[in-house]
């Protein structure tokens, strides 16, 4: 289910990522490889601070095949509610937040607190 509409909040892009146990080039690689983005944090209109993330998920059979006439390209996407593991700041808005190249990490940045 999407997060409820809001404002002042910030989001990232966690880039493609493969399958971490196969090797470059291979078809595995490619198998279950997907995409994230974050949204952290803002204000609602039902006062609620959540942590959504939508994966949008590929496979080897629907990413763009090597053929330039093959328009097999698709993709599905779905949104998860992300809890937070250990400390974590508190609700804010007004933020940013930024996505840690080459890792899972994302790092967040100022704004203010807010009661939600």
């Amino acid at each position: 289910e999407a997060p409820p509409g809001r404002f002042s909040h910030a989001t990232a892009v966690i880039p493609f990522r493969p399958h971490s146990s196969a090797s470059p080039g291979s078809d595995d690689y490619l198998l279950h490889a997907y995409t994230r983005m974050l949204v952290l944090g803002g204000v609602s209109h039902d006062d609620t601070s959540v942590v959504s993330s939508l994966r949008i998920n590929y496979s080897a059979a629907t990413l763009p095949n090597r053929s330039a006439h093959c328009n097999e390209f698709s993709s599905y996407a779905h949104w998860e509610e992300v809890e937070a593991v250990g400390p974590s700041p508190a609700a804010r808005q007004g933020h940013s937040l930024v996505h840690l190249p080459g890792t899972s990490l994302c790092v967040l940045f100022g704004g203010s607190q807010t009661t939600n």
